[in-house]
């Protein structure tokens, strides 16, 4: 009689933990807000199909060493056309973090040839506090120089400061190390 006691016993112990679980986890799932990404009024949250990317080749300028004038000894004037510039990073696999305001954004990427059957693939992502997103992958041509990639990352920007938090990533070549200039 006393081991159907204690057998009972426990089930009703164990009914109550899992029903005062399942309460606990509905009442999480009820209270949990998610984060809102960039207004709506500025062409969509996070949109990878707005981004429009462009990239040309902008010098064939032979680079077997990244040094901090690799870059503006051989690119054209972007003060001419606009752009503001918002830094200089030199990385092998992750860039510091860039803002933008969003609209235009131009990145140029000085990286040296490797060898044959090698591909340079990238990803621009944008940080957030819970998760970043992509914003574009591209790969870039097997050659020596330096290339423009304009990207439009108007729905990306989101935060307190309206801006899109902006990073680049190197997938292939780690061995390797890229030069980039970032403007807005």
């Amino acid at each position: 009689m006393s081991k159907i006691r204690f057998t009972v016993g426990l089930m009703f112990v164990f009914g109550l933990f899992l029903s005062n679980f399942s309460i606990h986890a509905n009442a999480m799932d009820a209270e949990m807000i998610v984060p809102k990404e960039g207004p709506e009024e500025e062409g969509g949250i996070n949109d990878q199909s707005s981004v429009d990317i462009k990239i040309t080749k902008i010098s064939d300028v032979k680079i077997t060493k990244i040094s901090d004038d690799v870059l503006l000894n051989n690119v054209m004037s972007t003060q001419s056309a606009g752009w503001n510039y918002i830094g200089y990073d030199a990385f092998y696999g992750t860039s510091k973090t860039f803002y933008s305001g969003g609209g235009n954004l131009r990145i140029l990427i000085a990286q040296p040839y490797t060898g044959p059957s090698i591909r340079w693939l990238y990803k621009l992502v944008e940080e957030d506090p819970l998760a970043t997103q992509t914003v574009k992958p591209f790969e870039l041509p097997n050659s020596s120089g330096t290339y423009t990639i304009d990207f439009n990352v108007d729905s990306y920007k989101d935060g307190d400061n309206n801006k899109a938090e902006l990073r680049l990533l190197k997938l292939t070549v780690p061995a390797s190390q890229v030069a980039t200039e970032w403007y807005d």
